[in-house]
């Protein structure tokens, strides 16, 4: 199951719900992620993220909007009230 990172579908949080629709596109074959990436932009999201977080908002934009960056799909464990995140190497 892909789902959004955010934990209430929220729509100050769009970008989540794009890029879990991009990794669902991806895995049943469609190559999706320039399509999400315009999708964010287009969302005005980077601009809240280089406001609320001027110290690390620029490198979460570049890790976030740039292909192929991280060679892991994060898989996440609930825990009760929190999560356990591993990463799944791919590629």
């Amino acid at each position: 199951m892909i789902i959004p990172a955010c934990l209430y579908l929220d729509p100050g949080h769009v970008e989540d719900v794009i890029c879990a629709g991009a990794i669902a596109e991806h895995v049943n074959g469609k190559d999706a992620c320039m399509e999400a990436i315009g999708k964010v932009h287009s969302s005005g999201r980077p601009v809240d993220f280089l406001a609320g977080r001027p110290e690390t908002g620029r490198e979460d934009i570049r890790l976030a909007l740039q292909p192929d960056t991280l060679p892991v799909i994060p898989e996440i464990e609930i825990k009760g009230f929190y999560a356990g995140v591993s990463g799944v190497e791919y590629g």
